[in-house]
């Protein structure tokens, strides 16, 4: 398995600090040599690339963030991916905590019980599942291109898939689907294999380097 994360820092990349998109995603990498798990950095042209491989797609708007996501993460995936890897596709704030169960489907996902009942930063996919995150960003809201658009993108995906709610394997158009419960793997309060640190609890798992950097220059920007 190989982590793919996507990320540039245009103005939403550093509402959380000045670079601290970087240390997150530089101790993710670290995080993932702990796996044996290689990281894949996808971002656009001209940005410094971050993980064990880089990829770099152009884009029209790089502050336009939650759509360049989905869109590059598709396209990565059909075009880029290789035909017998897996890919964990997360963000800079995830971290591992134990080794994930194998994956046997062309596609696992996270279910809850909330409004967006399908968590569209964490999924682990195969080549094969391209057309489903192609159709899914086909429905992509492009009123909010920087953030939450990609919301009830897979609010759709999971009503086409008739909203299931059991954990297990489902089938969407001959693809097999794996749904896992969110608390396990992106919730830092129930995490058995892996949990996401949002917001203001990023700091949680920055390095000492960057708190550092904080306390010396509070007003950095």
């Amino acid at each position: 398995m190989k982590a793919v994360i996507f990320h540039a820092d245009g103005h939403y990349g550093k509402r959380h600090g000045l670079g601290i998109y970087k240390d997150l995603t530089l101790g993710l990498k670290k995080n993932c040599e702990e796996y044996n798990i290689e990281l894949i950095h996808l971002t656009v042209t001209g940005h410094e690339g971050w993980g064990h491989q880089n990829y770099y797609y152009g884009v029209d708007d790089i502050n336009e963030v939650i759509y360049n996501r989905e869109k590059i993460c598709y396209q990565f995936l059909k075009n880029d991916a290789v035909d017998d890897e897996i890919y964990w596709f997360c963000e800079p704030d995830f971290r591992m905590i134990a080794e994930y169960p194998p994956v046997t489907t062309d596609l696992c996902l996270l279910y809850r019980n909330d409004p967006v009942a399908i968590t569209p930063a964490w999924k682990i996919c195969k080549k094969t599942a391209w057309p489903f995150l192609e159709e899914a960003f086909s429905y992509f809201d492009m009123n909010y291109k920087k953030w939450h658009g990609d919301s009830p993108a897979w609010v759709r995906m999971w009503e086409n898939m008739g909203k299931p709610t059991e954990i297990g394997i489902h089938e969407y158009k001959g693809l097999s689907v794996e749904l896992r419960p969110y608390g396990w793997y992106a919730s830092r309060h129930k995490k058995r294999y892996s949990g996401q640190w949002k917001g203001g609890s990023k700091m949680q798992i920055a390095s000492d380097e960057y708190r550092k950097f904080v306390e010396e220059n509070p007003n950095a920007e």
